[in-house]
């Protein structure tokens, strides 16, 4: 509960803003460019990784959801903040939003009740200013999620790892209404993307 807004004059707003204007002057205006920004979930447990405390989300939650659900909101209404900034004084086109569940440790009910207002409200501040975003599912080194979480979550494009999933991308497809998908290649040591060459990837 001692977790406080970040004033709108902050300087992490600031570089942001400065970062996504650098990038824009590189591709020019003819193509689209998204700016990635990670959950409030990431964003407190990433916290607490750099801390000297041993807890993790999880732990707390299980101590005080409320509390867990407080501190993933004011990180969320900084993240939307994030967002329309990004968007208008960057000039993004839109958000590569990146979730994860927590390699399912966090039960289904449960994310559902407390995380994900959190990130809902993300993608709703940046659809307010263009209707491409897109929410990726981070399956980096293996983290597995219960991608039925996202299902409804109002994003364009759905951005899922398929070999640690296990899911197809035409499961995929049907999962998420039949939006459009992007199918994350197996990016593990000894993965396609990592040893294979042009011909086996094009192949894939």
């Amino acid at each position: 509960y001692d977790i406080k807004p970040l004033p709108h004059d902050h300087v992490y707003f600031k570089m942001c803003v400065e970062l996504a204007k650098t990038v824009r002057s590189y591709t020019g205006d003819d193509r689209m460019m998204f700016y990635n920004i990670f959950s409030p979930l990431f964003n407190l447990s990433r916290y607490l990784n750099d801390s000297s405390e041993l807890f993790t989300v999880y732990d707390l939650m299980q101590q005080d959801p409320d509390a867990v659900k407080y501190a993933l909101d004011v990180i969320g209404d900084d993240m939307a903040y994030l967002a329309k900034l990004v968007m208008t004084e960057g000039t993004a086109d839109g958000i590569y939003f990146s979730v994860n569940n927590c390699q399912r440790v966090i039960p289904l009910a449960q994310y559902e009740k407390y995380v994900t207002p959190s990130e809902v409200k993300v993608l709703e501040a940046a659809n307010e200013l263009g209707e491409y975003q897109i929410l990726h599912i981070c399956g980096y080194h293996g983290a597995q999620n219960y991608l039925a979480a996202y299902r409804d979550y109002p994003a364009a494009v759905f951005n899922w790892a398929v070999h640690v999933e296990g899911v197809s991308l035409t499961e995929g497809k049907a999962m998420f209404g039949g939006k459009p998908i992007i199918g994350g290649f197996d990016q593990m040591p000894g993965g396609l993307i990592n040893v294979g060459n042009k011909e086996d990837i094009q192949k894939f």
